[in-house]
């Protein structure tokens, strides 16, 4: 009787210890928690006497769309949040965009909960898009908003965001990318995913659960 009264004891101890040894672990040494890799140019910058290199990685530029309800998508607005963008296109039959839009449907089904994560959708046919057309493709889509965003672009604006921001090699005229890019709070990119490929799409699942992951690890170089 007396040991099962002990045990107890030291089982609600060990509950009660285990979050601060938890913050110990992570907050000192090394861990072997993977790390997603940062994407595009990157600066060295040394300390006034040299002892120190600091790492400083790219950032995606301010930009800012508006959304199908009227409402702002910018740097600011979703401002701390880990962001996963595509370009599709509305219009097309039989292309990677319905593969895309099908895949981010259930993406935003499975993550609806994250209030730290926005899925950013940017259609990138505009010219060739009406304005029925376009409320079918958001029936269609049922996006829940709190989550994913769909804006709209001029097929110009889409190609240099694509390019120039995102850095993307894949992009195609009014057809848009196969491709979610995987944007982190502080706007560094950390992942290309083929979002035609199934095993592609659970690794980014699993890379946003990384960056959340991360964020209680203490940067090195940043």
């Amino acid at each position: 009787m007396q040991n099962t009264a002990v045990r107890k004891w030291l089982f609600l101890f060990f509950i009660l210890l285990f979050p601060s040894l938890l913050y110990v672990v992570l907050s000192t040494g090394k861990h072997q928690i993977i790390r997603l890799p940062y994407f595009g140019p990157k600066e060295f910058v040394a300390d006034d006497d040299a002892r120190r290199v600091d790492t400083t990685f790219y950032k995606i530029p301010n930009f800012a769309f508006i959304d199908y309800l009227g409402n702002e998508i910018s740097a600011s607005t979703i401002a701390n949040q880990t962001k996963v963008f595509s370009l599709v296109c509305a219009k097309c039959e039989n292309s990677f965009s319905k593969r895309l839009l099908a895949e981010q449907a259930q993406l935003q089904l499975k993550l609806e909960k994250r209030t730290d994560l926005k899925f950013v959708t940017l259609i990138v046919d505009a010219n060739n898009l009406d304005s029925l057309e376009f409320q079918a493709f958001i029936k269609n889509s049922n996006p829940n908003d709190n989550v994913w965003k769909i804006a709209v672009l001029d097929n110009k604006l889409a190609k240099t965001f694509a390019e120039n921001s995102l850095l993307l090699d894949n992009y195609f005229e009014n057809k848009g990318s196969s491709t979610f890019v995987l944007v982190d709070r502080n706007n560094h990119i950390r992942g290309y995913f083929n979002g035609e490929k199934y095993l592609e799409v659970k690794e980014l699942e699993d890379a946003i659960k990384v960056l959340k992951a991360e964020e209680f690890i203490p940067k090195k170089n940043s």
